[in-house]
């Protein structure tokens, strides 16, 4: 243990003084001002483990210095440390950024700020010196690890309290079941240093023992950096998140060991999702928080909650990929419709219409994506898809119905557009006019209906394991060329969850959460298509597909799992029947949909009206004539 006297400095032995010793404040003075705690009285107490007050002192936090730290540690390392972290505490402090959103630069530089400050705080204080002198040198010497056996936690709560602070060298013991023991003991050589900040909550520990493993409060004790195997997590339902002293002390005491080494792994059955896991060399951690989204032990997002979906990536401004923050990566704007579409169409130039009637130009169409993803995203589905898509029709069909794998691209290209088109909504005005009011365009979509959707598109970013019964129905269309026709359109419904792209001689039309559903329920009337498709034609079939997947009775539900050895899985539960509901609870009529979709294709003809009140009833139709025989509108045309 560190046992020097004031005459020597912790962290490197120079020999201290009254010209170099430091006037080093234990918590930093931009924090001190930042949460406006410099003058707060202080009243540190030294209680032994029996429970007996053996001192106590009365100071403002601002009079806490480091005496036993020399002026060239001050204003070197640790000086280039604080720089490093404050910007990245500050955010953490304020509850505007997660811990679990930091990368692995900012966890090192957090932890290696909290092992710094602990130590700080440790050796200026009246408390039997318990951090070996090795471990203040190895602060000081290493950038990228912590001393062996030591484990930094962080956690953030909603309390109001702005500064607390803890040492110990006592850790409960727990038994079996999770529940803290009565027989407490004193574990020599070990240490836990706490501290409160605004809404984080940090935590380092030194537990060498071999024959004790840690026990850690699953979801609460979030690790920042470790480099022992010795853990299991226990689990417990309630934290007071909203209590500052008690969110704390949870915190603190939370930790725990466990002297059993015939204890098994504390985590859920493979066929559940998994809230925690054992670290160990070949097996990751797996942690769900208390808002119910999953991570591993580097802080990546395997599986947003409903609402953290909602809130970070809808309303937020998150990378919709990996959930990154843009404090925490650099971003760029990713195209809705790739680059590289655009360009083999010359549709930069040209418009989409979005759903308010307002024309938005394919160039500017975009939404915010960090820059790894964006690459990642390019190399692998953009640069393969587009390869995909240089074939002809025929060479297309029989690409996708030889190799399941050019099928899946397909969906994960069609999912990932379909999700982008939506997800720039939630930036959209319905009216350009603010004094009609400030609703944005999303506000009318359902998003719970679009977590799956979203659990596609990160599929590649996760390495889920997809079922291919997950897979939705897709329909390759023949789609009539002539000058007067473009050779480009999309079309989605939010509702019916389908997309439409129609690239030249193909059309492609895809409904994404139907596990195939409608394409049992349309295949006679599609075996019944017999040429090439106007774009009347494709836009009946796209109405088809959307009436029929808003009137399916039992819906597939869609879910993740992690099986034991970590890897993500999205499953589906298939119902043993596939009906339609009875005509009498229709949402819509299959005529509503198409008048929908093609009333603003149809021109001033004379008898405008009555043919749009005959689509709209039902009593017209572009496919088939009155007998049921396929109508080839494409010699009319020629």
């Amino acid at each position: 243990m560190n046992t020097s006297s004031n005459k020597i400095c912790v962290f490197c032995d120079s020999e201290l003084t009254n010209n170099n010793r430091s006037k080093e404040h234990v918590i930093p003075k931009w924090l001190l001002n930042f949460l406006n705690i410099g003058k707060t009285p202080v009243q540190p107490s030294h209680i032994t483990f029996e429970g007996r007050l053996k001192s106590q002192r009365s100071h403002t936090l601002q009079a806490l210095l480091a005496g036993s730290v020399c002026s060239d540690c001050n204003n070197n390392w640790m000086s280039r440390l604080e720089n490093e972290a404050m910007p990245i505490l500050k955010p953490l402090i304020r509850g505007e950024k997660g811990v679990v959103e930091l990368n692995e630069k900012e966890r090192m530089i957090v932890s290696r700020w909290t092992a710094k400050t602990a130590y700080a705080l440790h050796c200026s204080s009246d408390f039997v010196k318990i951090v070996p002198n090795e471990h203040y040198k190895y602060i000081k010497d290493n950038l990228n690890t912590l001393p062996d056996n030591v484990w930094v936690f962080g956690q953030q709560h909603h309390g109001k309290r702005p500064f607390n602070w803890q040492q110990s060298s006592l850790i409960d013991t727990v038994e079996e079941d999770g529940k803290s023991s009565s027989n407490k003991e004193k574990l020599i050589k070990t240490y836990k240093i706490s501290f409160q900040f605004g809404k984080l909550m940090l935590m380092i520990a030194f537990m060498p023992h071999e024959n004790i493993k840690m026990a850690i409060w699953a979801g609460i004790h979030i690790p920042l950096i470790f480099k022992s195997v010795n853990c299991y997590w226990y689990h417990k339902q309630e934290f007071p998140w909203y209590n500052s002293e008690k969110a704390f002390l949870e915190f603190d005491l939370g930790l725990h060991v466990l002297k059993n080494n015939n204890l098994k792994p504390l985590h859920l059955s493979s066929k559940q999702i998994i809230d925690a896991e054992l670290f160990n060399e070949n097996q990751g951690l797996i942690m769900k928080l208390p808002s119910g989204t999953i991570i591993d032990e580097d802080g990546k997002i395997l599986f947003y909650s409903i609402k953290e979906f909602y809130d970070r990536i809808i309303i937020g401004d998150d990378c919709f990929i990996c959930g990154a923050s843009k404090v925490s990566k650099k971003f760029n704007a990713e195209h809705i419709l790739p680059n590289w579409l655009l360009t083999k169409y010359n549709l930069h130039n040209k418009s989409i219409t979005l759903p308010n009637g307002i024309a938005v130009k394919y160039g500017h169409y975009t939404v915010p994506c960090c820059k790894e993803c964006n690459s990642n995203l390019g190399k692998h589905i953009e640069k393969p898809i587009s390869e995909l898509l240089k074939l002809s029709y025929n060479e297309f069909g029989d690409a996708l119905s030889s190799d399941f794998k050019n099928l899946q691209l397909l969906y994960k290209w069609l999912t990932l557009v379909f999700f982008k088109i939506h997800l720039k909504d939630s930036e959209l005005f319905w009216n350009l006019d603010k004094r009609k009011g400030g609703e944005k365009i999303s506000e009318m979509y359902e998003w719970e209906t679009m977590h799956h959707i979203h659990c596609m598109v990160r599929g590649e970013y996760t390495n889920a394991k997809i079922d291919y019964k997950t897979l939705g129905s897709i329909f390759i269309l023949p789609a009539l060329q002539h000058e007067l026709i473009d050779s480009f359109d999309v079309v989605t419904d939010s509702k019916g969850k389908t997309i439409m792209i129609r690239l030249n001689e193909l059309c492609i039309v895809c409904v994404l959460n139907d596990s195939c559903a409608v394409y049992n329920l349309f295949q006679n009337i599609f075996q019944e298509i017999k040429g090439a498709l106007t774009p009347f034609q494709l836009k009946e079939v796209f109405a088809h597909m959307v009436y029929i997947n808003t009137h399916i009775k039992d819906r597939p539900i869609f879910y993740s799992n992690f099986s034991e050895n970590r890897e993500h899985h999205i499953n589906v539960k298939i119902p043993d029947n596939l009906q339609l509901i009875p005509d009498n609870e229709e949402v819509l009529t299959l005529g509503e949909i198409l008048h929908f979709y093609i009333k603003d294709m149809i021109g001033q003809i004379e008898n405008r009206e009555e043919v749009l009140a005959q689509i709209k009833e039902g009593k017209r139709s572009y496919l088939f004539d009155s007998n049921g025989d396929f109508l080839n509108l494409g010699k009319e045309l020629y």
